[in-house]
């Protein structure tokens, strides 16, 4: 997806997207309704070594900042099978008739990795853009980022700082000139709260007309009382929790850097964390209350990825009740395998010794699934939801368990962001993991003859994430195919569409084609919360989560129960499972537990109106 969009949407060699991003936003349906939907965004970043103007005089103050975003929806392509771009091209262009959202400040003057300075105002013109007929588009940056450097002692200091004497000598900078400098978000917002460890991922939200980028900033110890040190392994190496050594971590602030001043704001969303609270002491003027945030950005609050790494990492075996379960590790979970990302690919494992390659005859362990932010109707849910999930699979020292045991959700919408959910698969069935559903892929005939036919003549095929989704009652894999030509500017167009369910599998050109193969006769309702593509967490005591468990069948939280169909239960099964189902309400009543009891009931008589159904 990065490929495509930075070779239909960067327009210019000195703009590039660093990275792509998934978030929602209202768009107007072909019915006139506004929906919340899924999309894929990134920013257009400037890119330093780009910059066609090699002078210093180009790289300082002509070409000073990248330009507005570039958004699709991440459900809905072309006809060519390219993003069908809602905002896009600079200048910007946005799709009023289907997104309500302007960008009145597009220049980005921060940004993801963009090293060295700029200055501005100064009496050369900065190149803002090229118009159509050719002429060069000029700007005057009127934002406050940045330090005056009319005097002549600030031009010294400055040329000291940069070891660059043109900042003293230039005829272009005058009295109303400022240098812009420390224009790395990521490095900004570090040097503003050294004490305090950022997430992996910020990402872009347009919000008030300007472009600003949202952190998720954590306080940590390693001294949290009778707590296990986290598990912090598969962490990127930009996450400020990446390598360090903690048993408690907590999301207590939500950081916010306006791409166009810099200006950088740190926003309390967890009071209760007794670390943060110490910081406010020391430091009142550089936080603000939760309260303060404008309601436009804390309708784009992700789940951060990296606490929900942490806490997927923990929960695999701290699910456990039982003590000697607990001791043995017999119910324990891992992370599932991440199954690749290419069509004929050998996943990389890491072992003790170093990194190898799958088939080496040691004991290894694989590389481990991301977690996928989607919209999609949770079982048990009337609406779609913003969530992150990430799946689960039996513990084994050799990692050769792959069939699917549970998956988490982490859920996003402001009225139950931070709620964790867990969903299980029943017991007694061997329901297929990710590297499972990966292997029948690329086994199927259709598929692979598919492959094999796009994987020649100059054009390459390349499969995208694998990814759970549950749907209605059910869970289907998904994962997109995309071909380009091989060559150096190949631009990657999804063609086909792969859909898995209960070990059947279907390619077709568009998701909700191969789920009406999937599922024929279903409503096409039930599907349009499914999303195809995707772009390519707490230890200890302290991750500021709670968390609920649900089994399927049936999906049962403490206050819901509905009952999944996984594509395999036999009447038979089914029974069985009912008349367990009815031993644990007994059992709940007998303990007093009402609702336990109600949920158990409940689930019995779903799965019994199943095998009614089914004779």
């Amino acid at each position: 997806m990065n490929p495509t969009f930075q070779r239909l949407q960067s327009q210019y060699a000195a703009y590039r997207f660093n990275q792509l991003d998934v978030d929602r936003y209202p768009i107007r349906t072909p019915g006139g309704e506004i929906a919340t939907t899924q999309v894929v965004l990134g920013a257009r970043d400037l890119d330093v070594n780009g910059i066609p103007q090699k002078s210093w005089e180009g790289q300082h103050l002509a070409y000073t900042h990248g330009y507005g975003v570039a958004l699709a929806p991440a459900n809905a392509t072309t006809t060519q099978g390219r993003p069908d771009f809602l905002i896009r091209n600079v200048p910007v262009v946005e799709d009023r008739a289907r997104i309500d959202v302007s960008i009145d400040t597009p220049q980005t003057y921060f940004g993801e990795n963009v090293g060295g300075y700029a200055v501005t105002n100064a009496t050369r013109e900065e190149v803002d853009y090229v118009e159509i007929d050719g002429s060069t588009k000029f700007t005057q940056y009127s934002g406050a980022g940045g330090v005056n450097i009319g005097s002549f002692a600030r031009k010294a200091a400055y040329a000291l700082r940069f070891s660059d004497w043109n900042l003293l000598v230039s005829n272009f900078i005058n009295s109303d000139s400022r240098i812009i400098y420390q224009r790395d978000v990521r490095n900004r917002i570090e040097q503003v709260a050294p004490f305090m460890q950022f997430d992996a991922d910020p990402y872009p939200v347009v919000s008030g007309g300007r472009i600003v980028y949202i952190f998720d900033g954590y306080t940590t110890t390693d001294r949290y009382p009778n707590a296990q040190r986290a598990d912090s392994s598969g962490l990127p190496a930009a996450s400020g929790l990446s390598g360090a050594r903690f048993n408690y971590v907590r999301n207590s602030v939500k950081a916010v850097v306006d791409a166009y001043d810099g200006s950088v704001k740190l926003y309390v969303v967890d009071p209760s964390d007794p670390i943060v609270r110490a910081w406010e002491k020391a430091f009142p003027a550089l936080f603000a209350g939760v309260d303060e945030m404008p309601a436009g950005l804390k309708a784009h609050w992700r789940y951060p990825e990296d606490l929900f790494r942490v806490q997927t990492n923990m929960y695999g075996r701290y699910h456990i009740s039982d003590p000697r379960a607990f001791y043995e590790k017999t119910s324990s979970w891992s992370v599932a395998q991440d199954p690749g990302a290419t069509a004929a690919t050998t996943t990389a494992i890491v072992t003790n010794s170093g990194l190898l390659t799958a088939g080496t005859p040691v004991r290894a362990r694989e590389v481990r699934i991301d977690p996928a932010y989607m919209l999609v109707r949770l079982p048990g849910q009337d609406s779609e939801s913003f969530v992150m999930l990430r799946p689960f699979v039996p513990y084994s020292e050799d990692d050769s368990k792959k069939t699917l045991t549970s998956f988490m959700v982490a859920n996003s919408d402001p009225a139950q962001y931070g709620k964790l959910t867990v969903f299980e698969m029943p017991s007694g069935f061997n329901i297929d993991g990710p590297s499972i559903v990966n292997a029948n892929i690329l086994a199927d005939q259709a598929v692979s003859a598919r492959l094999t036919l796009l994987n020649q003549q100059g054009s390459k095929a390349q499969l995208g994430d694998l990814v759970l989704v549950p749907v209605g009652n059910s869970i289907v894999y998904v994962r997109p195919l995309y071909v380009s030509s091989d060559n150096t500017t190949a631009v990657p167009e999804l063609k086909e569409v792969i859909a898995v369910f209960g070990g059947e599998v279907v390619m077709r050109p568009t998701l909700k084609e191969a789920i009406r193969v999937l599922f024929p006769g279903a409503s096409p309702e039930t599907f349009e919360s499914v999303t195809a593509d995707q772009p390519d967490a707490g230890g200890g005591n302290g991750s500021g989560s709670t968390t609920t468990s649900t089994t399927i069948p049936g999906l049962s939280t403490t206050t819901t129960t509905t009952v999944p169909s996984t594509g395999n239960a036999t009447k038979d099964q089914l029974i069985d499972q009912a008349a367990r189902a009815l031993v644990d309400a007994d059992a709940a009543l007998r303990n007093g537990d009402l609702a336990g009891y109600q949920a158990k009931v409940r689930e019995a008589q779903a799965l019994l109106s199943r095998v009614q159904a089914s004779a």
